[in-house]
């Protein structure tokens, strides 16, 4: 089983649904990886079933028939599914496709095509590498003429993961071969297409289970509305999603190679020489330290521990908006007092604390507001209410006038903006923070009873646990009639609908986050 004990990365939730993937994932794919492998291919019935449990494209908006995850969820998939051993294109899918049909598609291509993406019944693929061009985008021989209406595509392409089970293909073409890159376009091409023929499902060095086909393109005719995105901007659309691509490429080797290092130490305990197993010599568990040093960590441990903390930076900056200081600028005093925080953990103290990972975050937390504060004061000149003063409203929360001036002061909009980061309620909660959390929750509370149905309500109040001890997914399932087998997927759907609708309907005058 893949080792997440040390990782930062993913929180409940995304630990949640990993618990959700494994089950899926035993249930309907190990069993059948060895067959998988020698047939080339992953039925489509698994892919079925890996819909029907939601686990298909968790990042598409819930409009489009998905989730509304973050990329996070993405990663849980691509992790569990490498080390497991498995190629299936599940991960193109969510990871690369399903993003340009978002981005880029019309009303009716997301319509057509998201919903069964998300559910399993539609298998896409991306046509880039060709024969004679490799993966040099601009080398891209493919041609697709306009006629009409239409666009007459002839070209082939090759290594294409997908390419047997695909229902549409994303073909990169040249609509204008004498401008280059700038006249590759994007163009949706349905499998069932006059012309478009598929060739054989090729015999590679490894990811068996991946079929990766020849595709070819024979005066293969598409109406103009198929194109994605922009005539002539399919490049610029290519190096905008590539990254995203490669990250998931990444994630899913750092998984591979933990599992061959499982497998590594799973060996060396059970070969024997000399009368005892080969893990207990010296030397093996030196090299097997070295390696788990490698797979685990990197170099330079405190600058990864600084970018990895960045996002912290990012989320606490976004709760001064209301000062009137630019993001970009409390970010910039938010990174300022993370590296010097960073400088000052003792890590004494943090391991011998109970909570390491919550220790630290206070920790990081307290410094990167107090840098944030700091830098809000000298840009705008505001007097602030001393601290003495705080001290007496945290205990003596009765006060309503005072209570009022705490909030006007600490409080952000809840009106903020908070773009693809991590939403507010994260931090509600956090018992760490040396403020009347009683009088926050109660707060909240009045404002999530006054805007959201019963059960959404119900789900913030167990999953953040406002007035009582949190509840897991499958108990507050239980709590609010939904279906258990579905609960860890379901109840992050709830929480998203639940924010988004605090965030649209509360007054802007109001506050939601406590600082």
């Amino acid at each position: 089983m893949l080792d997440t004990s040390y990782r930062t990365a993913y929180n409940e939730d995304h630990e949640a649904f990993r618990d959700t993937v494994r089950k899926v994932f035993a249930q309907h794919l190990e069993p059948n990886l060895d067959q998988h492998e020698a047939e080339g291919i992953v039925p489509r019935e698994v892919w079925k079933a890996v819909g029907e449990a939601g686990l298909l494209c968790p990042t598409v908006k819930e409009e489009n028939g998905g989730l509304g995850l973050d990329f996070g969820f993405n990663c849980v998939l691509c992790e569990e599914l490498s080390y497991i051993g498995s190629a299936a294109g599940f991960t193109l899918q969510s990871d690369i496709t399903a993003n340009y049909f978002e981005r880029l598609g019309t009303e009716e291509q997301r319509q057509k095509y998201l919903p069964g993406m998300v559910s399993g019944d539609i298998i896409t693929a991306i046509a880039m590498t060709e024969p004679g061009a490799g993966s040099d985008l601009q080398g891209i021989r493919t041609t697709a003429v306009e006629d009409g209406n239409h666009l007459v595509i002839n070209g082939s392409k090759t290594y294409i993961t997908n390419g047997q089970n695909a229902d549409c293909v994303i073909v990169v073409a040249k609509t204008d071969p004498t401008q280059g890159a700038k006249g590759t376009t994007l163009i949706l091409v349905d499998a069932d297409t006059p012309g478009f023929e598929r060739g054989r499902n090729l015999d590679k060095i490894g990811q068996h289970s991946a079929d990766t086909s020849e595709l070819f393109f024979t005066d293969c005719r598409v109406p103009k509305t198929n194109i994605l995105g922009g005539e002539g901007r399919g490049f610029i659309h290519l190096m905008e999603e590539l990254p995203q691509e490669r990250l998931g490429i990444a994630v899913g080797a750092q998984a591979a190679a933990h599992r061959a290092f499982d497998e590594a130490v799973s060996f060396t305990k059970d070969r024997k020489a000399f009368g005892k197993t080969v893990f207990e010599f010296q030397n093996t568990k030196f090299v097997l330290a070295d390696l788990k040093a490698k797979v685990a960590k990197a170099a330079h441990a405190k600058d990864r521990f600084i970018r990895a903390n960045l996002r912290l930076v990012v989320s606490i900056a976004k709760k001064y908006q209301a000062s009137g200081l630019p993001l970009l600028d409390l970010i910039q005093e938010g990174n300022y007092g993370l590296i010097a925080a960073v400088d000052k953990i003792d890590w004494n103290k943090i391991l011998d604390s109970e909570d390491p990972e919550k220790t630290i975050k206070s920790f990081l937390s307290k410094r990167i507001k107090g840098a944030i504060r700091r830098g809000i004061d000298m840009n705008r000149g505001d007097v602030r209410i001393p601290e003495h003063k705080l001290n007496e409203i945290r205990k003596n929360p009765e006060d309503e006038m005072m209570v009022a001036m705490f909030f006007n002061s600490v409080f952000s909009s809840i009106d903020a903006h908070y773009e693809n980061e991590e939403n507010p309620f994260m931090q509600i909660a956090d018992n760490s923070e040396p403020y009347n959390i009683t009088l926050m929750n109660t707060y909240l509370l009045g404002l999530m009873k006054q805007h959201l149905t019963p059960v959404q309500y119900d789900v913030l109040r167990l999953s953040y646990g406002l007035d009582q001890p949190k509840m897991p997914a499958a108990q507050i399932a239980g709590h609010v009639g939904i279906n258990v087998a579905t609960a860890n997927v379901r109840i992050s759907q709830i929480k998203k609908e639940a924010i988004d609708t605090l965030i649209a309907n509360t007054d802007p005058t109001q506050v939601l986050d406590f600082l």
